[in-house]
């Protein structure tokens, strides 16, 4: 999410520009001791060196030497001109973070109200001159299970790409609910569609903090999609429940438990329409199956998935199977 992704960039760049400011403040504290330890120093050595020469224990032209070596060495050590700059170079940072404005509150854009599904008519797509989809006429209904199924390359990560607003350049219609697809803006339809890969991308820390992305719900709302989500069991033998620490990406969690936690993402925004793209792939057979079956038996989802190994007890609880060809 866009504010979840600023909040964190700006907390991150704080934190970086903190430490550096604090560097820079006691590199400053340094340099300035040693400025005064630059005139004493220079003067020390041209000092004793005059002693000496007056004792005639070195050559006159050591002072000479002498005092260009230490002011070498201590001009050097007593030079703050960098470190001034650097600690000059942070105040930009701050001004811009002082002209953002981050809400942790939920989203009161208004949205269409889902009243239709989705409506395919002549659709075609192509890369430059090559042509992936050409004149696909579909009907997706709302509360239906679909499988998308063809050959590699006949377009079906394509197709999914157009209804999740990625691809906004497509040739026909695409109507959802009664408005054209490409004329809906992206938060429009990420309040309804929630489209999920092979591997859902998890950010470093709680499980919690994975599934509310900074905005506030209550306990009521998340015991719910945990339930709905097949998590309650997982996060019962977490040792802080949701607020156990995940690991960066997720790498504590098994594949098929960061796909629950990206379900229930969905299902706490009340996603009703679900694309899958061979999302469930990399799984072994059992967790692939449970996801799917999971899916399929929530008769609010409408759920659309791309597959290469369409399971005969999948099939069974689809109400159709759409088969793209290659073009």
């Amino acid at each position: 999410m866009l504010q979840k992704l600023t909040r964190n960039t700006q907390e991150a760049s704080v934190a970086l520009a903190d430490a550096k400011n604090n560097q820079t403040r006691v590199t400053a504290k340094v340099a300035i001791l040693g400025a005064f330890g630059n005139i004493l120093g220079q003067l020390s050595v041209t000092g004793l060196t005059g002693y000496l020469v007056f004792r005639s224990l070195v050559p006159i032209g050591a002072m000479m030497a002498t005092s260009d070596l230490a002011a070498v060495i201590f001009n050097t050590v007593g030079n703050l001109s960098q470190q001034l700059a650097a600690m000059r170079a942070v105040e930009p940072i701050f001004e811009k973070f002082e002209t953002l404005e981050i809400s942790t509150e939920k989203s009161s854009e208004k949205i269409p109200t889902v009243l239709s599904g989705i409506e395919l008519e002549q659709v075609g797509y192509a890369y430059g001159d090559k042509q992936v989809l050409e004149k696909v006429d579909a009907s997706f209904e709302l509360g239906k299970k679909y499988a998308i199924v063809g050959a590699s390359g006949s377009g079906k990560t394509t197709l999914l790409n157009i209804l999740n607003g990625k691809l906004t350049d497509y040739s026909g219609s695409v109507q959802f609910s009664g408005n054209e697809l490409n004329q809906l803006s992206g938060r429009e339809l990420r309040e309804h569609i929630l489209y999920m890969d092979q591997i859902p991308y998890l950010f470093h820390g709680t499980v919690r903090e994975n599934i509310t992305l900074g905005e506030t719900y209550t306990d009521e709302e998340l015991a719910k999609v945990l339930k709905a989500s097949s998590l309650e069991e997982v996060v019962a033998n977490l040792p802080l429940g949701l607020d156990t620490d995940i690991g960066e990406a997720g790498r504590l969690l098994s594949g098929g438990q960061r796909q629950r936690v990206a379900l229930a993402r969905g299902f706490l925004r009340g996603k009703k329409i679900i694309l899958l793209d061979e999302g469930t792939s990399s799984l072994d057979e059992k967790s692939a199956l449970e996801i799917e079956q999971q899916l399929l038996a929530n008769e609010d989802l409408t759920v659309l998935m791309i597959t290469h190994q369409l399971r005969e007890a999948i099939r069974s609880k689809l109400d159709k199977v759409v088969v793209l060809g290659n073009v």
